[in-house]
């Protein structure tokens, strides 16, 4: 029984030691538990205050990237918002002044800008104006296919200086045979005030007849307050294969002008043409400068045009003004001093009114005719200016011939 108790003791006893070095154990585990605790939590405090500073120099930052930025927005409202609450897109050299080389980028600016306008702005005032500066020189081509620019108006800061065009063919836009500075596809556009003028180009060297500042065709439509074209440095060794048609108007489009002016020379083909079903109202056609090729003022192919008055000084290579083709034209005074190849006014086909007066003091060859009416021809004349022979016969007439046409006199005439 003795020898049951005293193993059982030394058992005891063994198990005592057993756990007290379990403990043993398990108190350096927890220390160690502990130590590795502290360690963690030191790391993660010094990490937390690092990315706090960090957050803190990166809001620092950004606010220093804010403030230069509302710096910067009320620099470029002071550049492009007028006192009169419009968009003002400045087109030149100087990037200083705000001002955008590329005309094509002033114009996509232009049409982001546009719907920023509150509409509680006045329609006269809701436009973005894109401004070409002085010394500026219009290079790359624009081509607009069925986009509605007319709320947006281009004109220039200096009127009187004309903003020099590159004619070369890489510099002009290329479409179906044409080579255009500004050409419009099913698109509108306004301009205000604008005098460009071609820079010396032999225009043989760009293998087309159609080397125009403006085309516009396939129902678009163009509004003008005043437009200047100088054609006086362009040159042409191929004429009727190589020439300018400054203006067109073509496919069913529409032109609205207050004031056009074109300045002619020997590489101009048609000055003002109106083609194609088109439509064009003009209230001052002033056509002056050099021989050019063809027609001064073109109207043809079912088209229509009312011109309040028409000035033509400068020869014109065959009519100064031709009607032909089913077209029509009411024209009000008729103004031509310089010398024409066949007649002066033709009407081919076609109708014409002139409700004013008629001024032809220009000489003309060919048929040596002032007026020609011709194959089915009906023209109606109110004004004063045309001279008329003894008798009431129209092959009487002096300075008008008419062959198959009918014509009626309303004002004074000798």
């Amino acid at each position: 029984m003795s020898e049951n108790l005293t193993q059982i003791e030394a058992d005891l006893r063994q198990s005592s030691e057993a756990l007290q070095d379990l403990r043993s154990k398990y108190d350096g585990a927890l220390n160690k538990i502990n130590e590795a605790n502290e360690v963690c939590k030191n790391e993660l405090e010094s990490k937390k205050t690092q990315a706090l500073e960090a957050l803190e120099a990166s809001k620092a930052e950004q606010g220093e990237k804010i403030t230069a930025l509302e710096g910067k927005m009320q620099e470029l409202e002071s550049l492009f918002i007028t006192d009169e609450n419009q968009i003002l897109i400045k087109v030149g050299n100087n990037a200083d002044n705000g001002e955008i080389s590329s005309l094509k980028e002033a114009l996509n600016l232009a049409l982001k800008y546009s719907p920023s306008i509150p509409q509680s702005v006045t329609r006269e005032k809701n436009r973005v104006v894109v401004e070409l500066q002085e010394g500026w020189e219009w290079i790359e081509p624009i081509g607009l296919y069925h986009i509605d620019l007319s709320h947006i108006i281009i004109t220039q800061k200096n009127f009187d200086v004309p903003i020099m065009c590159d004619f070369s063919r890489e510099n002009m836009h290329a479409d179906n045979g044409l080579l255009v500075k500004l050409y419009l596809d099913n698109a509108k556009i306004s301009i205000k005030k604008l005098h460009l003028k071609a820079k010396a180009k032999e225009l043989t060297e760009n293998a087309c007849r159609f080397n125009n500042y403006i085309y516009s065709r396939f129902g678009s439509k163009v509004f003008i307050e005043h437009l200047k074209l100088d054609d006086s440095l362009l040159t042409t060794r191929a004429c009727g294969t190589a020439g300018s048609y400054t203006i067109f108007t073509d496919d069913g489009s529409q032109l609205l002008a207050h004031k056009i002016e074109i300045i002619k020379s020997a590489a101009t083909n048609e000055g003002f043409a109106v083609l194609e079903n088109s439509r064009a109202y003009v209230e001052h056609l002033i056509l002056s400068g050099g021989n050019n090729n063809y027609n001064g003022v073109l109207i043809n192919t079912s088209s229509s045009a009312a011109v309040g008055n028409i000035t033509i000084s400068g020869n014109s290579g065959h009519n100064g003004v031709l009607i032909s083709a089913s077209s029509s034209a009411y024209v009000g005074n008729i103004t031509i001093s310089g010398r024409s190849a066949h007649q002066h006014l033709l009407a081919d086909g076609s109708r014409l009114i002139n409700h004013g007066g008629c001024n032809f003091t220009g000489g003309s060859t060919g048929n040596n005719q002032k007026l020609a009416i011709v194959r089915g021809s009906l023209v109606t004349v109110a004004g004063n200016g045309y001279s008329r022979g003894a008798g009431n016969d129209a092959n009487q007439a002096v300075n008008v011939y008419s062959a198959h046409g009918s014509w009626c006199f309303y004002g004074n005439r000798t």
